[in-house]
């Protein structure tokens, strides 16, 4: 038998914040997201916690949002959110769930659905070096 793997989502999970949110309320502290966008943002989250959205159509809206940019400008976006707002907020024992993991070789994948980005910059910090995301 191969060796086991392990799955872990972002948010809730190696995160107490919510990634997607996070990321909105970044941009609009950065001047890059109207605060509209932002509260529509908070009652879409709601609607979609509550199974009345299509979360496809939503992330497509929220993506077009980066047309443009260049993926070094994504870069330098998501590695700013990331330290200012989630590597104060990964769980201790996510980190140490990892790090056993690791000490007993087994496979270790961070998936979610935010796009690749964002992801990496968490699979990194706490040592995953695999993803599966959201192509964008």
């Amino acid at each position: 038998m191969g060796n086991p793997a392990a799955f872990f989502d972002m948010d809730h999970t190696i995160t107490w914040k919510n990634t997607g949110l996070s990321s909105v309320q970044f941009a609009r502290s950065q001047g890059m997201v109207p605060l509209s966008f932002l509260l529509t943002g908070i009652v879409r989250i709601a609607l979609y916690r509550l199974s009345l959205l299509n979360i496809e159509q939503w992330y497509e809206r929220n993506m077009s949002l980066l047309a443009g940019l260049s993926l070094e400008d994504i870069d330098r976006f998501s590695a700013a959110w990331f330290d200012a707002m989630i590597r104060k907020a990964i769980y201790r024992e996510a980190v140490n769930l990892v790090r056993s993991h690791q000490e007993k070789g087994h496979h270790l994948i961070v998936i979610s659905n935010s796009p690749p980005f964002f992801v990496k910059q968490l699979a990194s910090a706490v040592g995953i070096s695999h993803m599966i995301t959201t192509q964008v």
